[in-house]
């Protein structure tokens, strides 16, 4: 099967101001997505799926993630319309057999009744931006922010709709990963640790601010501790990483996604319709192309198109080919982080996290055979990933 996320920036406006948003300078801005233009994104998601369907000759399936800015701020009448043009264009029945999957990354900071049943008739699955370590993540007036979101996560819980969390992986919250991980377990709740991303606030002076090194110490502390709690909860980038690691410590192998061959897994449609992957956003010269504009057809066979599958590879070469985790990988973290060392050698975060594990996991007397209980306990724990 193929699977791609399409993270739609439907507006940037914001009801908060974290400290190191990438978006900073564009909280303020009303401006959001016309219906008219939704309706282009809708026939490229559809275009796309179908044309990755033939081409690979499996079956395509697409999560269409509403981002921002704040998206539970957009008006609820405005939402409902999305959602009716939506059903129009790609279809009751593929919605309902899960083609498509609405999916809304949020602050959570406020969920009124109305929001809360729109995501549940909406079949929404919900991510929540939290670092319960406070002092970054504020509302726009300066006020605190982590005891009302987790007061929402409750009621997230409560009406059964499905969540997860992200934690931005920077100095407020280094210190504090058991006890952000505690609170997660104690929800069942499972949650991926974000590297922080360059930011305009995102300074060397910044409270926040955090090197590689620190942000390895973390994960690996982490990783300790999440062992101990017998992978209570999916924790992402770790699941990634210890299971690259059981592959390296067996001597087996796994095959690397490759854009080029396997197509896109994650695509940023920016409130101006222009087309990015996750490294490129957002530098003009570098989009794709711009879907309010162009057919999604034109835009993967354009010049633009195939210079980013150009660019891809030469990243890969650069960072992959050397590092001893390459056979075991799918090569992914140097595509997801921002603060990858881009001048050459293995990755700066998952590498040397990946051969902590494999190292701690030998030190503390796992064999092959041990390895490998180890590995079935953990995919049967985190079959939610």
């Amino acid at each position: 099967m193929y699977r791609i996320t399409w993270t739609i920036k439907a507006s940037k406006l914001c009801n908060l101001r974290c400290r190191y948003c990438y978006e900073w300078e564009e909280l303020d801005k009303p401006d959001r997505i016309s219906l008219a233009d939704w309706a282009k994104v809708f026939e490229a998601i559809k275009s796309h799926n179908a044309l990755q369907s033939r081409r690979l000759g499996v079956e395509a399936r697409a999560e269409i993630v509403w981002h921002g800015g704040e998206p539970l701020v957009l008006p609820s009448s405005y939402m409902r319309e999305v959602l009716a043009l939506q059903q129009d264009i790609l279809g009751r029945e593929a919605l309902d057999h899960g083609v498509f999957v609405n999916a809304v990354q949020t602050n959570l900071y406020a969920l009124p009744d109305e929001k809360l049943e729109l995501l549940k008739a909406g079949g929404f699955k919900v991510g929540v931006s939290m670092d319960l370590a406070g002092g970054v993540r504020l509302s726009a007036g300066g006020r605190q922010t982590e005891d009302r979101v987790a007061a929402n996560m409750d009621r997230l819980a409560e009406a059964g709709i499905p969540f997860g969390a992200i934690v931005v992986l920077a100095a407020h919250t280094a210190k504090h990963l058991r006890t952000i991980y505690d609170f997660m377990e104690h929800l069942n709740v499972s949650f991926r640790v974000l590297p922080l991303f360059p930011s305009p606030l995102n300074t060397p002076e910044a409270a926040f601010a955090i090197s590689s090194e620190e942000m390895v110490a973390a994960l690996n502390d982490l990783f300790v501790y999440w062992l101990e709690r017998d992978f209570s909860v999916s924790v992402a980038p770790l699941k990634h990483y210890l299971q690259t690691a059981l592959l390296h410590i067996n001597g087996l192998e796994s095959a690397p996604w490759r854009r080029r061959e396997h197509g896109d897994g994650v695509l940023i449609v920016n409130t101006n319709g222009d087309l990015y992957q996750v490294l490129d956003a957002y530098e003009p010269e570098l989009s794709l192309g711009n879907l309010f504009r162009q057919p999604i057809e034109e835009i993967l066979v354009s010049p633009r198109y195939a210079a980013s599958l150009d660019r891809n590879d030469a990243i890969e070469a650069a960072h992959c080919e050397a590092c001893p985790f390459a056979r075991t990988c799918n090569h992914g973290p140097v595509f997801e982080s921002r603060l990858a060392n881009r001048t050459g050698g293995p990755c700066a975060v998952a590498h040397p996290v990946q051969d902590f594990i494999a190292a701690h996991l030998r030190h503390i007397g796992f064999d092959e055979s041990a390895l490998g209980a180890l590995e079935m306990r953990e995919n049967a724990a985190l079959d939610v990933a």
